[in-house]
Formats: structure tokens, sequence, C-alpha cells
């Protein structure tokens, strides 16, 4: 039962003052780990509304029309900590959250805090869902009450179909409202792309676990973009309540791109490699992963009878291994380099890897042992590892279309990433 005791099933009945006030006092109670993440007691059904595609294809106009709706929009992301931050808003609230393609909600302290954000009454309302207590890898989020709320996102075009926009690149200043609009049917250079009544996680107490950083960033509130879950046991992911098909992450210039269209073309296959779905090994999402055929650790091959997957996840910032994988490889003798090779869709070879020679400044090369709660993990069918920002700075940047389950690290395209 992922329901603490003494929760109902449930978000009480009233007010939206009572519900607030019912999430201020998450604060003050205490409820007991529980072994697997994200595995809450049956929810009632949801008071989501039934509108909701209907919904979105309206709140997508850009706040600023005359133009037409955007394919993508870029936004500025802040590295601390060894983690991105990007800013958005909830309602009337201004809002920051670790940029995670690892995790799939979307979540808020529960207390306020000058640096997420401070959640108004007015911005959360009852979702029908009851409570869980959500364990990630390297933070537990403790009790999380489930609200619903209009997430906003403010940032600047980027044209994926190759019409004319307003001035390319550089991250919109502070939170403006005003928008730059070229003449005719063309895009404004600024837009808004609003997702209403998403179903988000509200926490009562962000605690961050053995090997994490001391920056604020290293136990935060999540802009989680995976987007596929197992079944209904999980609660709806935020870009899966979305018409959000595809984003990227450059770290050259330090910006996310959320997009309705596909980024990597179809006939792009070298270095573009196709994602596998691990939910076959008991993962409650479809995480960004793909196999990996060769793992090199410390200058040496590790050989496994069993097969090793990688998954893309910018929520950390070294590397995170099954505890089998670790303390039966030479990861847990220390590691000062690891290398991963794994096969294109045309067959051609795909490599990533970190040092501590080559980490340096913006990143953080660690190796830590986690949990992986998956029967497929726990009765030794495959290993997972999730590798982190260290592994992908390198690669200039990521790119994920999630709706076509492809991934690709760099490449160069004229893709959103690119232009």
């Amino acid at each position: 039962d992922g329901t603490p005791d003494g929760t109902p099933d449930g978000t009480p009945d009233g007010t939206r003052r009572s519900l607030l006030a019912s999430v201020a006092l998450l604060l003050a109670r205490s409820s007991p780990a529980l072994a697997s993440p994200s595995i809450p007691a049956r929810p009632s059904p949801p008071a989501l509304a039934a509108s909701l595609p209907a919904q979105l294809v309206d709140a997508l106009a850009p706040s600023t029309e005359p133009g037409r709706v955007a394919d993508a929009l870029r936004l500025p992301m802040t590295l601390d900590g060894g983690t991105y931050v990007v800013r958005y808003a909830i309602g009337d609230t201004a809002c920051r959250g670790v940029v995670d393609t690892g995790s799939p909600f979307l979540t808020m302290e529960g207390r306020c805090t000058d640096y997420w954000g401070c959640l108004k009454e007015s911005d959360a309302r009852p979702s029908g869902y009851g409570d869980t207590y959500e364990i990630y890898g390297l933070q537990e989020d403790g009790v999380t009450r489930w609200v619903l709320g209009d997430a906003r996102f403010d940032g600047e075009v980027v044209d994926v179909t190759g019409e004319t926009v307003g001035p390319p690149v550089g991250p919109p200043a502070g939170w403006s409202e005003t928008s730059k609009v070229t003449s005719g049917n063309k895009l404004a250079t600024k837009q808004r792309f609003t997702f209403p009544e998403v179903l988000l996680g509200v926490t009562s107490e962000v605690t961050a676990k053995e090997g994490s950083s001391g920056s604020p960033a290293s136990y935060a509130p999540f802009v989680g973009l995976v987007k596929e879950r197992a079944g209904d046991w999980i609660r709806p992911t935020f870009l899966g309540q979305t018409d959000v098909t595809s984003f990227s992450l450059d770290f050259t210039t330090d910006t996310l791109v959320l997009s309705r269209r596909e980024q990597i073309p179809r006939e792009s296959r070298g270095g573009t490699m196709s994602m596998v779905d691990l939910r076959l090994l008991g993962s409650p999402v479809f995480h960004y992963a793909v196999a990996v055929e060769e793992l090199w650790i410390n200058g040496s091959r590790h050989k496994t009878d069993v097969p090793i997957y990688v998954v893309f996840d910018s929520g950390t910032t070294g590397m995170l291994v099954d505890r089998d994988l670790f303390y039966g490889s030479d990861l847990a003798l220390g590691t000062f380099e690891c290398h991963m090779k794994m096969r294109a869709e045309d067959g051609s070879r795909v490599q990533i890897g970190s040092s501590l020679r080559t980490c340096t400044s913006r990143c953080l090369f660690l190796t830590l042992p986690i949990d992986v709660p998956w029967d497929g993990v726990r009765q030794g069918k495959a290993h997972v590892i999730f590798a982190g920002l260290a592994f992908m700075f390198n690669q200039g940047s990521l790119t994920v279309d999630a709706d076509a389950r492809r991934v690709r690290l760099g490449g160069g395209f004229k893709g959103a990433a690119f232009l």
C-alpha cells in the first residue's frame, strides 16, 4: 500500500482553502518510507476534465497572437549544483524545477521558498487522487499530495518547419509578458505554452540521500520529462498530459526545447538510437534507455552474461548503478573513468564516457550504487545504469523524440536545438 497510515485515499472535500491547509499540514506529519516508489493505493476516479485535449489546443496558442501556434519553445536553463534548473509558473506562482529526463512528474515543494516558489491558494485545485510516498535515486519526497494546476512556460519560439521567425537564440529576459511579432502569419518571437489542469505533486519534505551534492538543486522539485507510464497505478506523467512529443537539452547554450514535432529527422539513422522499454523489467515508466554493448571501467572491459541498459538521466550528475553491477565490477574499487558503447540505427558505433580528468569545471563525475526496485533487476536478469550530465556534456546535446522512441546525443542536424 503506497498510501501512508492515517492518510485518506482522496483529496479532502471543501474549499480550496481546506485543500491548501491540508497540504501545509503534511509538513508536520511523519510517514513510513515504502520499499518502492510511486506505488499508491488504487486511486478513486480522477476529476480530470474530459475536455483536456480540446483545452490543450486552445491553451497552446501564443499569449500574443496574431501569429499561429508555435511548434517548439526554447527555455533557458541554469546549471546549479551539477543539475539544470528551469523557470516556469503554476497559475500566478513563479517556480523553478530541476530538468529531469529520468523522472515523470511535475512537482512543487509544499513549503514556501524564495528559490523554488510559493504555491498560492488559488493555484491548486482538488484532483481526486490519493497521496503517495515518492522515492527517487538520490532524494525522497516524503508524502506527496496530488493537485491540479495550470502550468505555464514562457520562452522563445524555435522553428522546426523552416518558416521564418523573429531573432533567434538567447534566453528570454525575465518574465516579460510582451512579445515581438513578425508581420503576416509568422510566429511571435516570444510565446507561451500553457497546460491547463495538469496533475502535479506537492511534496511534504524533500530530503537528500547520501551522495547528493549540497546545492539546493540536489534535493529539489522536478520538471520530469519521462512521458509514458506503466499503467494507471502510476500517477499521470507531466508530458503525458500535454501534446509535447519531443524535447532537447543543449549543453552549449544551456537551453531546453519543448517541441510538438519530432526533432530528429526520420532519415537520420547515424548516431540515432532506438530506445528499449524497461517496463518489461518492472520499471514504472518508459525510461529513455538504450542497450549497452560494451562497458569499460578504468580502461578494462567488464564482462557479464546479462544485458546492460543505460538510462539518460539529466537529473543525475554522475552515474547511478544497480548494486549488483556496482559491487560485482571494478566500480566498487573506485572509478576514475567509465565508457559505454552502443549501436545506432544504421549499425554505427555510439560511445559515451566521462572521467576525473575530463570532467572538470561544470562537470561532476561520481559513481554511486542504488537500489533499483524492479523485478527484472532484482532477479539478476539485467543491469541498469543511470548516466547523468557528466556523460552528456561532451556530446553537446541530448534530443529525445519521446513518441517515436528515438534518442540522439549531439548530431549537428537542423533541429530545434541547432537553429
